[in-house]
């Protein structure tokens, strides 16, 4: 059996009307039960979990009509 969520917050900002912005945070969870030995691969208490934070940022301009640099 096994449970997983994420949660996201992302904001964008514009200046100039063409250079823009965004940053973004998502935390991600996993956990996995299952027997202890698994198809010879042995599982500590038979629970794995695993959790992350992941960030990501980026600019953006547009440099002409449908020309952007990222």
């Amino acid at each position: 059996t096994g449970t997983s969520f994420a949660g996201y917050v992302q904001v964008e900002k514009k200046w100039f009307k063409k250079l823009f912005f965004s940053a973004g945070l998502r935390y991600e969870y996993v956990s996995q039960s299952s027997p202890e030995n698994f198809m010879g691969v042995i599982i500590p208490d038979g629970t794995s979990t695993d959790d992350a934070i992941i960030s990501r940022f980026g600019l953006q301009y547009q440099a002409a009509e449908s020309t952007f640099l990222r």
